[in-house]
């Protein structure tokens, strides 16, 4: 009987990893202040930070960290943002601030890491930016 309980909990567990790692399927789904996971065309997984959302699409911080596989338990304490000069095969360009339709967005395979931050004024530095120049959506 003890082995039936601990299969159940496994298979429980198996199911919530599941449901985890699928990629949002809806605008909806995009949550400020949450991390999400996308798949790298060189393999493995950056993390991204929803800032904001509008009318018209989602702005994000894209964070340098290369994962070779989906990041179940991210410490967000060990992001960073690699700036021109440190990028190269193994580290990824950093973005404080990228305005990505949703269209677009909805490409990029999103998985929800079930990780949130409140958005600091800091990380929104970029965005105010952007609002002030009427920059547009990639």
């Amino acid at each position: 009987m003890f082995e039936s309980i601990v299969q159940l909990f496994q298979a429980k567990e198996a199911i919530e990893q599941a449901q985890i790692s699928q990629p949002i399927r809806s605008i909806a789904d995009i949550k400020q202040g949450y991390f999400y996971a996308t798949p790298r065309e060189k393999g493995g997984y950056n993390v991204l930070k929803v800032l904001k959302t509008d009318n018209e699409g989602v702005h994000i911080r894209l964070y340098s960290n290369v994962y070779p596989n989906l990041p179940t338990d991210l410490d967000i304490t060990t992001l960073y943002l690699a700036g021109l000069d440190e990028q190269s095969e193994q580290i990824d360009l950093g973005m404080g601030h990228l305005p990505i339709s949703f269209d677009s967005f909805m490409t990029w395979q999103a998985v929800p890491l079930n990780q949130f931050e409140p958005v600091s004024e800091d990380q929104l530095e970029g965005y105010r930016m952007w609002q002030e120049a009427e920059g547009g959506y990639f």
